[in-house]
């Protein structure tokens, strides 16, 4: 949203909505795998994608916060947040890169 400039109060309710949808998700993978993973499931690295999604989330949630006008701007009007998404992405993307 920030990249092309597109800010305000329905970028960032649409940002939570689709936030609240992906926890919903990371929490029903991590459901199904922990305590204790079923055979026919993949384990390793997999087992950590639940947690980075929500940490990508929560970071994430941040920016869609500062949209929405309930966390103030930094001093260069930037929302909150984002260098924690930043590192969420990376983390991900390094997780996809080395095969899940």
């Amino acid at each position: 949203m920030a990249w092309i400039g597109w800010r305000g109060i329905l970028p960032g309710a649409l940002l939570l909505l689709g936030l609240v949808g992906l926890v919903g998700g990371s929490l029903l993978v991590a459901r199904r795998r922990w305590p204790g993973r079923p055979a026919r499931l993949s384990g390793g690295r997999f087992q950590f994608l639940p947690a980075l999604l929500l940490f990508f989330s929560l970071s994430a949630a941040l920016i869609a916060f500062g949209e929405l006008g309930w966390l103030p701007r930094s001093a260069d009007g930037q929302p909150p947040g984002q260098m924690f998404t930043a590192l969420a992405l990376v983390l991900l993307a390094t997780q996809v890169a080395w095969g899940l």
